[in-house]
């Protein structure tokens, strides 16, 4: 869409998903298709029969040579032949049955490994079909395929129908569509003429088992394609909040947000309130910039109303992209372009059918990305709902409560409960009636009134009275917030008891009672707990007033650190200073006043308080250049019940200057900055730093890798390029001169063997 009359301060919003990789249909041969698309319901030429007992093994053989039947395989149990060449099966089950030699006769039926579709690439889904760092969802399959479900996808729309230049995505042929909206053009029809919302869709609910490419989590789920992206990517919160609006008043049961926007807003937040509200559970993807500055993205960030999802790698790590959060829920495959870790000859992307550049024209395209991520769980999501489990709260608990845990254990800012379970979280509650085992939690011992923010420490007694050794998994739950925060594996010997304790987390807890529950499960039978036992948590603020050893003076606080940097932003430099805040015993301290001063070319009082991990983070707003000689001092920090302590400040006069660019110098390193403006019409400056000289060359790249132009800027000093007078100009016209269209570019700057990238967006 070309935006007209486009106001500067509109937030815009983009998808949350990074270059694209690989196309398969370019790569596979056509030979690939030799996966059957039916398997057979028998094998061909063979029966299994039982022989009478009592019958003699001569006649047994005189009836199979009349037959011309071979013996395959003779147990106590039946017997395997093989029939001759081009023989019906039917006919021989009849002709044995009807000799009075068998108690019966049957075909080789042919079984599956629970359910494995015979979409021809699904071998390629590793996110789908790896046991450990995949979703596990093909024994999910056996129990739901999210029929009756209806997700929306608000994204640049979906290919899910043949009009005017648009079509349906074949291998969307069978997947079911309900109505939608186009909140970008303002019309009934939301195609897609990026190719973003169509992988995201398919990763929902591509049509599966159809003999086509690629496997959907849902795949009889129904997708509600609502457009509320542009062509470039891009959209305003006012559009999303319409289309979130839209979904929840047309009976949405999940809607799926791959996007994320850098502002919180409150129309965006009461949109997803009001969705929650109504019963639809939310998930958005949380971006992809944590290699630059791991910003806060919504609405991912509104914890209380939607599911934020993080991207792994086929090894179950973190993807280097993926943001960091404490609004952080689960993680989900996201894939990682740079690697190819399970060897299948293909970088590990996410696999599904979209387009390119012609909306006409399908392949299957590898992704990657925290959009990518977020759709694998809404399609758990819709499996979980489509069970009877209708509750947004309790289809997160069932997601959160199931997930395999990653990095600390328990929940963490990386992974948050961790990687979605799909069988897990659809079983969660449809559990077997639990196993009998002899094991106990005969005590818990929990601390009184613990000071919010600092580490604490339970304990279960637990006892073994089995004559053998048994694996268990522990588990520590807050019933107030419904969190999981703590889980530990142990083996018990046989007839022992043990004390486990189990360290927890309370930065992320409210102050006040919760009840807290620990609860022991055979490893075996993970989801089937033995034996819970239960007692009440009171979080205090302080500890003056609560505990008998409450200090006679109150607790020294002290500057840990400054940490003062220069980033690029779309109007212009701008600096951030980090100060954190640590008490007497070295812990983090959350709401914290911290009254700061900017010194130098920058003068300006400023006032912050710290977040939960003892950071408070001032911004100096846009300013148009590079400013040497500035620095933050702290003048005062405040909190009842605590006492500054100036005297231990780590950082001596609390001032921090702007970080030594000799190391740049000594490293060669180029920092290639965003470009500005961004959005570009009709050009653009990039500006960059070189820690060497040398012969700087910029290469421009449409979003489909395609080379677009080469600036060549000659032999370079090292030092900054950053002002518009020395930055790198373009003109927004390819190597015939010619315009580029809108859309999402990228560009390259290489000097020597050092080399960086970066994206840029043209709008026309």
């Amino acid at each position: 869409m070309r935006l007209k009359g486009f106001i500067t301060t509109t937030l815009m919003i983009a998808i949350a998903s990074a270059a694209l990789a690989d196309n398969l249909d370019d790569i596979i041969e056509a030979n690939a298709n030799h996966y059957d698309n039916y398997a057979p319901q028998y094998l061909p030429n063979e029966i299994i029969v039982r022989f009478k007992a009592g019958i003699p093994q001569e006649e047994i053989e005189r009836f199979n040579a009349q037959n011309g039947v071979v013996e395959l395989l003779n147990t106590p149990y039946f017997t395997r032949l093989r029939l001759p060449d081009g023989a019906s099966v039917q006919e021989f089950v009849k002709k044995y049955e009807e000799s009075g030699l068998v108690e019966y006769a049957e075909p080789n039926f042919v079984a599956k490994a629970y359910f494995v579709p015979s979409d021809r690439y699904y071998r390629y889904q590793w996110n789908l079909n790896d046991p450990d760092n995949g979703i596990d969802v093909e024994r999910a399959w056996e129990i739901s395929t999210g029929e009756g479900v209806i997700v929306a996808v608000l994204d640049t729309g979906v290919a899910y129908e043949d009009y005017g230049d648009y079509r349906l995505a074949p291998d969307l042929a069978r997947t079911r569509f309900v109505p939608g909206y186009d909140f970008v053009n303002d019309d009934p029809h939301p195609n897609d003429d990026n190719g973003h919302g169509t992988h995201v869709a398919g990763t929902i609910a591509q049509s599966t088992d159809n003999g086509e490419g690629t496997a959907g989590v849902a795949f009889n789920a129904a997708i509600m394609p609502i457009k509320v992206l542009d062509k470039s990517g891009y959209g305003n919160y006012a559009d999303i909040a319409r289309g979130i609006y839209y979904a929840a008043d047309h009976g949405a049961k999940v809607v799926n947000l791959s996007l994320g926007g850098s502002y919180p807003s409150k129309t965006l937040e009461n949109a997803v309130a009001y969705a929650f509200n109504r019963g639809a559970v939310i998930v958005a993807a949380v971006g992809n910039d944590h290699l630059s500055g791991n910003p806060t993205s919504y609405p991912a960030a509104y914890d209380q109303y939607v599911i934020a999802v993080g991207a792994t790698r086929f090894d179950g790590r973190r993807a280097p992209y993926s943001n960091t959060s404490e609004h952080i829920d689960l993680a989900a495959p996201g894939g990682d372009l740079t690697v190819d870790q399970n060897k299948d000859g293909f970088k590990d992307g996410i696999l599904q059918q979209t387009f390119s550049v012609n909306p006409k024209r399908f392949s299957y395209w590898f992704f990657q990305g925290t959009s990518m991520a977020a759709p694998h769980i809404s399609g758990v999501a819709a499996l979980v709902i489509a069970t009877g489990v209708d509750d947004p709260i309790k289809v997160r608990e069932a997601l959160e409560m199931t997930a395999k845990d990653r990095g600390k254990s328990g929940w963490d800012e990386e992974y948050g409960y961790g990687i979605v379970d799909a069988y897990a979280a659809v079983t969660y509650f449809n559990r077997n009636a639990v196993s009998t085992y002899k094991i106990k939690i005969s005590t818990l011992i929990l601390p009184d009134n613990p000071l919010k923010g600092k580490p604490i420490e339970i304990t279960a007694k637990i006892s073994n009275e089995e004559d053998k050794q048994i694996p268990v998994i522990i588990r520590v739950r807050d019933k107030t917030l419904n969190r999981q925060l703590a889980s530990k594996v142990i083996i018990l010997k046989a007839g022992s008891t043990q004390d486990v304790k189990l360290p927890v987390k309370t930065d992320k807890l409210t102050a006040g009672e919760h009840a807290i529950t620990v609860e022991i499960s055979p490893a075996t039978d993970p989801y089937n707990p033995v034996d819970i036992r239960g007692a009440r948590l009171n979080l205090v603020d302080s500890l003056k007033g609560n505990s008998e050893d409450k200090p006679d003076l109150p607790q020294d606080i002290f500057v840990a650190d400054i940490d003062l940097n220069f980033g690029f932003k779309v109007k212009g430099w701008e600096a951030k200073a980090e100060v954190k805040i640590l008490s007497e015993t070295g812990d983090p301290v959350p709401n914290v006043t911290v009254y700061g001063q900017w010194n130098g070319d920058l003068q300006k009082e400023v006032t912050g308080v710290t977040d939960a991990e003892g950071r408070a983070i001032f911004k100096s707003g846009p300013i148009e250049r590079i400013i040497r000689g500035v620095s933050f001092t702290v003048k005062n920090v405040v909190k009842p019940g605590y006492r500054y302590n100036p005297a231990m400040n780590l950082k001596g006069p609390l001032t921090q200057v702007e970080p030594d660019r000799l190391k740049l110098e000594e490293n060669g390193r180029i920092l290639l900055y965003p470009n500005y403006p961004n959005p570009a019409n009709p050009e653009t400056w990039i500006p960059f730093e070189l820690g060497r000289s040398g012969r700087v060359v910029i290469t421009i790249y449409d979003a489909n890798g395609r080379f677009v132009r080469k600036l060549d800027l000659g032999y370079k000093d090292a030092g900054s390029y950053t002002d518009r007078a020395r930055a790198a100009h373009w003109d927004g016209r390819n190597e015939f001169g010619e315009p580029v269209a809108s859309g999402v570019y990228y560009y390259a700057i290489q000097v020597g063997s050092q080399r960086a990238v970066r994206h840029l967006v043209v709008m026309r």
